[in-house]
């Protein structure tokens, strides 16, 4: 009869309908899990990346104080050949103006 096969006709396409959404379920649930897993690997990378600055800024503030530290370094050692260089010109003009005392 035309009845039984429409209703036939349609408890198929409701069971259409049904593995339709099931299909659309599960492709939600992956896109949903993937999108999980993508969201933990950039908080992973972005803890990295803060570790990586954080160790930069150290490195840096490090060279920093090596490079201040061979400054003074080079400043004092270029204040004490200046001193051992004066104290040189005055030994030698206190000689010479010995030697002139004798000589007069």
């Amino acid at each position: 009869s035309l009845a039984s096969e429409e209703v036939h006709s349609l408890q198929q396409k409701l069971m259409s309908a049904y593995e339709e959404v099931e299909v659309a379920r599960a492709e939600t649930s992956k896109v949903r899990a993937e999108a999980t897993l993508a969201q933990e690997q950039a908080s992973e990378e972005i803890g990295l990346a803060k570790a990586e600055v954080a160790a930069a800024n150290e490195a840096e503030a490090l060279a920093r104080q090596v490079a201040v530290r061979n400054a003074l370094s080079e400043y004092v050692a270029a204040v004490e050949a200046s001193v051992s260089s004066q104290r040189a010109l005055r030994d030698e003009r206190d000689a010479l103006l010995a030697q002139l005392r004798d000589f007069t």
